[in-house]
């Protein structure tokens, strides 16, 4: 079976509750502005997703989500549990990148930083080379 599990805010919770109640029924996870406080994911939980490969996005002007106390703690330890394939894309703010909606002043819109989806609708997540929709097309294969 090969299920990807995506979501986004609310959705990033659920993405992290999916994966800690179900860890081997996904074939990869992309949590964007994950919501799951890390102090309520145990250490063999933490153990029981470490094979799934996992994208986590966020941007640090999110105000909405506190990445210090959802996703950065919950990426080191599954960095220090071992994980083989997690990925990270993380943008200073959230910026309109099609050049279709600017400021009054010229420079394109900013949006608040918790919009940050559409970064990942617009193919935009990457991890040094490696973009994050080839990614998950690999996965699972």
């Amino acid at each position: 079976m090969y299920i990807d599990l995506v979501g986004c805010s609310n959705g990033g919770y659920m993405t992290m509750e999916m994966l800690l109640h179900y860890p081997h029924y996904f074939a990869a996870a992309f949590p964007i502005c994950e919501a799951y406080h890390d102090e309520y994911i145990t250490d063999d939980q933490i153990d029981m997703i470490k094979h799934i490969p996992m994208w986590f996005t966020y941007a640090k002007t999110d105000r909405v989500i506190d990445h210090t106390i959802c996703t950065i703690p919950t990426i080191k330890r599954l960095v220090n549990a071992g994980v083989s394939n997690v990925h990270v894309s993380v943008f200073d703010d959230v910026y309109n990148t099609t050049g279709l909606y600017k400021n009054e002043d010229g420079p394109p819109y900013t949006y608040n930083g918790h919009c940050f989806w559409s970064y990942w609708d617009d193919n935009e997540c990457n991890d040094g080379d490696l973009n994050a929709w080839e990614w998950l097309g690999q996965q699972g294969n």
